[in-house]
């Protein structure tokens, strides 16, 4: 069975590895991304991008935006995430059993594991019995 510093050491890595990977998803320039990027389902075709910016449709009626050539093009792209806000996101993922056990899997079993140990000098009784506690009173943090 691996240690606590083990475990906790798996945890740091892997929250570093996702929160780089959600950082680079959430900064990146894409559509999904944009402030102004309006997603409509239209029947038949599916999910359409459309720029609601003034500036960009002063011209135009509409504008399609919907891939990252587009909007790695446009002059008025803004990101409506920073890095702070992304962050305070995950965090809050984190902290919240379902939504970490949906999103971040592993993270939450190991968020788990590591709650559930006192230490490494508990006997296997005492570790089976708080095990059983606390599936039956189902208390996640």
């Amino acid at each position: 069975m691996p240690s606590h510093e083990e475990v906790s050491e798996k945890f740091r890595e892997l929250k570093q590895r996702r929160l780089k990977q959600r950082r680079k998803d959430y900064l990146s320039c894409s559509p999904i991304n944009c402030v102004s990027n309006s997603c409509h389902r239209v029947r038949g075709i599916g999910k359409v991008q459309l720029c609601l910016d003034k500036k960009v449709l002063q011209n135009k009626r509409l504008f399609v935006c919907d891939n990252e050539e587009t909007s790695g093009k446009c002059s008025f792209y803004v990101c409506k995430h920073t890095r702070e806000s992304i962050e305070v996101d995950f965090v809050k993922i984190l902290e919240s059993p379902s939504i970490c056990g949906s999103e971040y899997p592993k993270l939450g079993i190991l968020i788990w594991c590591l709650q559930g140990r006192d230490g490494d000098n508990t006997t296997r009784v005492s570790r089976f019995f708080g095990l059983l506690k606390r599936l039956l009173t189902f208390t996640w943090w």
